[in-house]
């Protein structure tokens, strides 16, 4: 599981959590903005088009 160094992917609670899920955690160097990018573009487009002026019922229809 890739991120940047927030705080909150950095505290016991967050990697141990993907310990047990059988994941492995991975940061970004420090002002290292470019390897996000790509994810970053993706989710922006993803909220843009699917989410935002829309309502959903529930999660699931999400």
């Amino acid at each position: 599981m890739h991120s940047d160094q927030g705080v909150q992917y950095a505290s016991h609670q967050y990697r141990r959590i993907l310990k047990l899920h059988g994941f492995v955690g991975s940061m970004s160097k420090k002002g290292c903005c470019w390897d996000d990018a790509v994810a970053e573009s993706f989710f922006g487009s993803l909220k843009k088009e699917r989410v935002h002026w829309r309502n959903y019922r529930t999660r699931y229809a999400a």
